[in-house]
């Protein structure tokens, strides 16, 4: 007579392999030992040297008593860093694999509570629950397995669950940054502990929400300015020595005061022919935060870079630091168009963020426009200041945008910015049909 078989009850995220609806039966043997020990020794101060994390909310780690630590994981490194960051040993949840022989003799005694993610694992929960009973503190990624894009996926029950049978509090735990040793920024934020009631679908969705709010607030980085005092100089000059520059309308920018200049933008050098107009003022700048994970992103942020994530659904940290730029008097260069004009128009329709800064903080807004191509060592763009608008607090955002469009369009068209047009345009087609 033929075996019954098993039916699948759902499919791992990772593998896409059916989960079996049978017990697993791995050994769940949690345990400190020689490894673990070595590990807090050695290797997690050699990660501590070499990725530097920063550590905030301390004060809401639980410094006795059960607790269930869930982060985000974006990298194989967090499990450990986590550790380096806590004052407490921590017992931790990771896929069975690692604890099969030979690599499973090495890691026995790591704190390892293995999950077999093919089967059902009553006996990882039932062990990670006597774990919590006993006053020790478990360590978990709700999402399963690495995941290093911006927006969460759905967590899975685990946290909540041993959490909720253990009766003790669950401790959202961000983690954001790019683990790059010396180069990386890496940031670690612990949230007030939560705790966990009847409802687990409630309970594991504010997890999530609150863990993605802080991996939200914490990717917009204060911007410095350090590097850009120190090399704006060197930096002006050579640029000027290979694309010659020409500035016009200087006086129409103000020595001091916060101010806002908007311009249209064809190029990654169009900061530099703003900087150009005063180079002895600090300037901040705003970019896409997609140029943050690359290596460019650490001097970018300490040239004065304000990155923006155009796809995120809250924007308010972002725009909080612009704020606070403009209300210490500095000066903001932003793009309206909102993304280079890849197209054979002036000018494509302008986004409200330069109006709207300028209005909420009374700074005066200041049309250019860029003319020209950047062709080395020959005639390059000219740069148009016009004299500055000001925006009062019931003006019409609409209308003010609408005349900072028509303000520019009729700058780039009386400098014979159609000349270039075409030409820029099909560079682009070449370019980007390659």
């Amino acid at each position: 007579m033929m075996n019954k078989k098993v039916r699948p009850v759902n499919l791992n995220p990772k593998t896409g392999l059916p989960v079996l609806n049978e017990e697993s039966r791995v050994k769940v043997r949690p345990r400190h030992g020689l490894v673990y020990w070595l590990a807090v020794v050695v290797l997690f101060p050699i990660l501590w040297l070499l990725f530097w994390p920063r550590v905030k909310g301390r004060h809401n780690i639980p410094k006795r008593g059960g607790v269930v630590f869930a982060f985000n994981h974006i990298s194989d490194f967090d499990f450990m860093l986590v550790q380096g960051t806590l004052p407490r040993m921590l017992f931790f949840m990771a896929k069975a694999d690692l604890c099969q022989p030979p690599l499973g003799w090495l890691l026995g005694g790591a704190g390892l509570i293995p999950v077999d993610r093919a089967r059902k694992n009553s006996g990882a929960l039932d062990g990670a629950v006597r774990v919590l009973k006993g006053g020790g503190a478990v360590a978990i990624a709700p999402e399963g397995h690495t995941n290093k894009n911006k927006e969460l996926l759905p967590f899975k029950f685990g946290a909540v669950a041993m959490a909720q049978r253990a009766k003790v509090k669950v401790v959202p735990v961000a983690i954001t940054g790019r683990p790059i040793p010396f180069f990386g920024k890496f940031s670690i934020e612990y949230s007030e502990p939560m705790v966990v009631g009847k409802d687990l679908e409630k309970a594991n969705q504010q997890l999530r929400s609150t863990i993605q709010q802080m991996t939200d607030s914490r990717a917009v980085q204060k911007p410095h300015v350090w590097l850009q005092v120190l090399l704006k100089p060197l930096v002006l000059a050579v640029f000027q020595l290979v694309y010659r520059v020409e500035v016009v309308g200087r006086e129409n920018i103000p020595k001091r005061g916060a101010l806002v200049i908007a311009t249209n933008h064809k190029h990654v050098h169009d900061q530099f022919p703003i900087m150009l107009g005063r180079p002895l003022r600090r300037m901040y700048f705003m970019a896409k935060i997609e140029y943050a994970k690359q290596l460019v992103g650490w001097p970018m942020s300490r040239f004065g870079v304000v990155f923006v994530d155009r796809q995120a659904k809250d924007k308010s940290a972002m725009k909080q630091v612009v704020v606070d730029i403009l209300n210490k008097g500095q000066v903001l260069g932003i793009f309206p168009e909102g993304t280079r004009n890849k197209t054979d128009q002036l000018l494509i329709p302008f986004k409200f963020g330069a109006v709207r800064f300028a209005q909420k903080t009374g700074a005066k807004l200041v049309p250019a426009a860029i003319i020209g191509e950047y062709r080395p060592f020959r005639k390059g763009p000219k740069i148009v200041f016009a004299p500055p608008m000001a925006i009062g607090s019931n003006d019409s955002l609409e209308k003010a945008n609408q005349q900072l469009y028509d303000t520019i369009e009729k700058m780039m068209i009386d400098s014979g910015e159609r000349i270039y047009r075409q030409r820029i345009y099909e560079q682009y087609q070449e370019r980007d049909g390659r």
